[in-house]
């Protein structure tokens, strides 16, 4: 929070035009070596730690991701997307041949004298995927944080290759981005997703 507090300050903004109180990682340190915009330094922090930005009230508030969802939605209010099918909901899904199957973390290692270290998660594939992605991280973490984030990123980047299209009715107007919804069928499937 200390971090994109100062980061929002360099750009201008104050205390009250922030809210960084759901961000509570520690960090270490956090170089930035080379000229950047203040968001492209904090995103590549949302990278790493899971967290999301949007403006609400004239706030911009940064919320971590895993939250418990904000309101279930019966998917019969949706607003039809096309008049002519009356179709209100739209799933698409990435190819599974283009996620990875192995990420890895390249980071500032602290327990290695702040020279470079690397972590990384490997995914057992039954699809023949061979795609490799790699994240290097300006900051500083322990082999064990390193860790911890190349399997979140995995798990993340699998969980998270379905996309949803809807429109909401105007009685849900009070939900803001980066809320968590569920949205109910008759059928009794759930889906979870993040505005």
């Amino acid at each position: 929070s200390g971090i994109v507090a100062d980061l929002c300050a360099r750009a201008g903004l104050g205390l009250t035009d922030i809210d960084v109180a759901d961000l509570t990682p520690a960090v270490p340190g956090y170089v930035i070596g080379r000229q950047s915009t203040v968001r492209g330094a904090i995103e590549m922090l949302a990278r790493a730690f899971f967290f999301d930005a949007a403006e609400s009230d004239d706030v911009l508030r940064f919320r971590t991701r895993g939250r418990a969802p904000a309101a279930t939605i019966d998917a019969q209010s949706l607003i039809p997307l096309d008049d002519r099918t009356g179709e209100a909901w739209r799933e698409r899904r990435a190819q599974e041949v283009e996620l990875p199957e192995r990420v890895s973390i390249v980071h500032i290692d602290q327990d290695a004298d702040y020279g470079q270290g690397t972590q990384s998660a490997r995914r057992l594939s039954t699809t023949g995927t061979r795609h490799q992605a790699s994240l290097q991280l300006p900051i500083v973490l322990d082999a064990t944080t390193a860790k911890r984030i190349a399997e979140r990123t995995l798990v993340a980047a699998w969980l998270e290759r379905r996309s949803y299209e809807a429109q909401l009715p105007p009685d849900r107007l009070a939900l803001e981005p980066t809320a968590v919804v569920e949205v109910v069928f008759p059928s009794g499937s759930t889906f979870r997703t993040r505005l």
